[in-house]
């Protein structure tokens, strides 16, 4: 393999600005999926009384099931932000 031509060099720096862009501005969808899941994360690891809680039901299976809704949040957030761009 030689030395690149004109042609590729322009390639090669358009690739580099796309992933350079990409890099500085994060897809809505994983910011939605992150902040969805730290969310639900948060609000599942709150203290329930175990009055309110059936009995088959664990603190680790609410925050859990929590944090499964907050990261679904951020991704139905993240593709309607997505479909905006």
């Amino acid at each position: 393999m030689g030395p690149a031509s004109v042609r590729e060099g322009i390639t090669i720096q358009q690739l580099k600005h796309v992933f350079q862009r990409e890099i500085a501005n994060p897809s809505a969808l994983w910011v939605g999926v992150i902040a969805g899941g730290i969310v639900g994360f948060s609000i599942g690891g709150a203290e329930v009384s175990k009055a309110q809680l059936p009995p088959i039901f664990t603190d680790r299976m609410i925050q859990w099931f929590f944090t499964g809704l907050g990261v679904f949040s951020g991704i139905s957030i993240g593709n309607f932000f997505n479909g905006m761009e």
